[in-house]
Formats: C-alpha cells, sequence, structure tokens
C-alpha cells in the first residue's frame, strides 16, 4: 500500500470521463490523472440527504456519479483506515471506503503512482 497522503497533483483538475465496470470504476481527469476505484464508494450531492452506494459486482444505480463530468476536483480528504472524499466543484463528494484484504483503489499522472 502506498501512502495516499499527498495528493496535491489531482487538485483543480476537470473529471472528462467516467468508466464503469463490473468491478471497478475508473475517473479520468485532465493532465492524465486517472482514479481507478476497486471497492466501495458513496456518491453524495450537495443540498441533497440521498447517498448512492455502489459496490463492485452489484448493479450499478449511481446516475449521480456523472454528474460530476465536467468538474474539478476542489478538494480531498485522506480518512481513517487510508479512505479518500474527493470533493467536486458545485456538486458533491465521492467517498472511497478501503477493504483490508484487496486493493482498493489508486491514484496516477505521469509522475505518480499512488495504490491504496
Amino acid at each position: 500500500m502506498t501512502d495516499p497522503s499527498d495528493l496535491q497533483f489531482i487538485l483543480n483538475k476537470e473529471l472528462l470521463q467516467i468508466c464503469v465496470g463490473k468491478y471497478q470504476i475508473i475517473l479520468k481527469c485532465e493532465e492524465k490523472v486517472v482514479i481507478d476505484i476497486e471497492c466501495e464508494s458513496v456518491v453524495s450531492i450537495f443540498g441533497n440527504d440521498i447517498k448512492q452506494v455502489w459496490r463492485p459486482d452489484a448493479k450499478f444505480e449511481s446516475n449521480s456519479l456523472f454528474l460530476f463530468l465536467g468538474k474539478r476536483i476542489i478538494e480531498y480528504e485522506v480518512l481513517k483506515d487510508n479512505g479518500l472524499r474527493l470533493c467536486f466543484e458545485n456538486v458533491g463528494s465521492l467517498t472511497l471506503v478501503t477493504h483490508d484484504q484487496f486493493e482498493s483503489y489508486s491514484v496516477a499522472n505521469d509522475s505518480h503512482n499512488i495504490i491504496v
């Protein structure tokens, strides 16, 4: 596992593409920033108490995730157990919940590769 505490390189990057598969979600941002998600994820929309959860190998019902397209990552927070919360401008947040036994997510660009 790599220490996810310094993710400054993802700030202010616009989300350009969301790829949804059976076992993972891939977020592609400006400047070749790629966030590969293989863990439970929670979408929270500002001003809305409803949270949508995605789990690998489960039916994808999180249409709210697509509200993040074209928005920038304005803030991140490394949570206990190395979970990660990404805040997108004017929309909401995406929280990645880590799993003890498996790779949960990775964040990379040309000069960084952080695997949790």
